[in-house]
């Protein structure tokens, strides 16, 4: 992990841990994915992916934020003129999947995973 940020205004509790967090190795495969910070899947991981513009992805999480947080494509470090790759990922234990983590971003060699309190997690 290179970086912890929050979009908007984060705890001092959540930005003091998520400084902690940087330099944490992250393992990704098709059907893994493993780090320190997320709970542990006991199954496989799968991943189902999505293409959608930076700016609509901003106004879907400011829907969950707290009242007076803005959330922009900017403010979420990513491009706000073009459709960016998401993914959201899932624990398959069984014949159940269960939300596992979600990624803001999907790029070549950079991923933004969506974490506690609306803090961004960048993995390179």
């Amino acid at each position: 992990m290179t970086d912890g940020y929050c979009a908007g205004n984060c705890p001092d509790g959540v930005m003091a841990y998520l400084k902690t967090l940087v330099g944490s190795k992250v393992s990704l495969s098709s059907i893994h994915l493993h780090a320190p910070f997320l709970d542990h899947c006991d199954g496989e991981t799968h991943v189902e992916f999505s293409w959608t513009a930076a700016s609509k992805l901003a106004e879907e999480l400011e829907q969950g934020a707290p009242p007076r947080r803005h959330l922009t494509a900017r403010s979420l470090r990513l491009p706000n003129d073009r459709a960016i790759l998401r993914a959201d990922a899932y624990c398959r234990s069984g014949a159940t999947d269960l939300p596992f983590a979600r990624f803001l971003s999907v790029e070549t060699g950079r991923l933004q995973l969506l974490f506690e309190e609306q803090s961004i997690l960048e993995l390179r």
